[in-house]
């Protein structure tokens, strides 16, 4: 399947529109929202309006959030914006959307390592084609933190300037999330330091799933979280999945 994945992605770029946001760019959220769309679509549609009110009991269900929490609306609409970039699911007009590639969405839903795969494939071609991945392999290549900031600040150049959903300045929180998002993604399986939301490098490597999930415990958190699945993330699966595409190997 990531071959296919792979012949689907390999041109996507940044004119494809709004990519990652907040929550989007975790795989949990990806995985859990996928099959609620897909479980509720009708003839290959999902009507967002008919099933709006019942879409935010899941997600707080599933992220154990209180029904009338404000931040449940995010969950929803980045992950909208993302399937759309990926040619998955097409707007429609009343709040409908259409069910574009059920290959993907049925991948997707498979297990919850596949979601992770879907959005590293994304993720690598947007860079790719943005012209920032030979910069990212320089970025896991140098080992001291200053020579990987070098690069950083390279990348968030670039990212910058081609991502048309950024239209502030190039320090505004809007621009560096971009950039935080895309190099934690990618840098998870390939074993490099966890970028902050100011661009900072981490000293710690991202090695533990929960560090790139949504669904973990926060310095807002007040219920426990049911997220059994994180023990059983399957890393070698992902990795021999990814062979091809992994920087770090």
């Amino acid at each position: 399947m990531v071959e296919r994945l792979i012949k689907k992605y390999e041109s996507v770029s940044f004119k494809n529109g709004k990519f990652l946001s907040d929550k989007s760019y975790a795989y949990d959220t990806v995985y859990f929202l996928t099959k609620f769309v897909r479980d509720y679509s009708i003839d290959g549609i999902y009507y967002h309006t008919k099933f709006k009110d019942l879409f935010k009991l899941y997600i707080a269900d599933v992220f154990n959030k209180d029904a009338d929490n404000s931040d449940i609306g995010n969950y929803y609409s980045d992950f909208f914006h993302v399937l759309i970039y990926a040619g998955v699911l097409s707007s429609r007009n009343h709040g409908a959307y259409k069910i574009l590639d059920y290959e993907t969405i049925n991948y997707i839903c498979e297990r919850m390592e596949n979601a992770y795969i879907f959005l590293y494939v994304l993720v690598y071609f947007t860079m790719k084609n943005s012209g920032t991945l030979e910069l990212y392999k320089k970025f896991c290549e140098n080992n001291t933190l200053a020579d990987k900031k070098g690069y950083l600040d390279k990348i968030h150049k670039i990212l910058y300037r081609e991502n048309p959903s950024v239209k502030g300045k190039i320090d505004q929180q809007w621009a560096l999330q971009n950039t935080e998002y895309l190099m934690n993604v990618l840098s998870f399986i390939n074993e490099q330091p966890r970028i902050s939301r100011e661009l900072n490098i981490y000293d710690n490597k991202i090695k533990d799933i929960e560090m790139i999930s949504v669904n973990v415990n926060g310095s807002r958190t007040i219920r426990k979280k049911n997220n059994a699945y994180l023990e059983s993330f399957d890393y070698a699966y992902v990795k021999n999945e990814l062979k091809d595409l992994m920087i770090r190997k």
